[in-house]
């Protein structure tokens, strides 16, 4: 009787953490609202990770609740999103004026 209590807990504990798990999609822009295709989307804390299509759309599958969205793009600052409830995210990102650098143009003409 013993073992067939510890075998049904764990049978109804492996289900809750399926029933649990939810799909998120977004979409990532920048400040002018234009996309950002190839943004990098990772799961913090794990090896999870997804990149946006051409038009700035992406889909996480197996997501929980507690799960946090790192969100990256080159020249852009970084930022993490709790998924909590929600089930559509749109991300805007900001310029990183701290990458930013002064560019010299040289003319070489003769």
């Amino acid at each position: 009787m013993k073992r067939l209590f510890i075998f049904l807990s764990i049978i109804l504990l492996a289900a809750g953490s399926v029933i649990a798990q939810i799909t998120v999609k977004g979409r990532v822009v920048d400040n002018n609202n234009e996309v950002l295709p190839g943004a990098t989307i990772v799961v913090k804390g794990t090896q999870q990770g997804f990149i946006t299509d051409q038009d700035g759309n992406f889909t996480i599958t197996n997501a929980s609740k507690g799960d946090v969205l790192v969100v990256s793009f080159i020249g852009m600052v970084t930022q993490e999103i709790k998924i909590g409830s929600q089930t559509q995210i749109n991300i805007t990102l900001s310029p990183d004026v701290a990458q930013l650098d002064e560019v010299v143009i040289v003319d070489m003409a003769m």
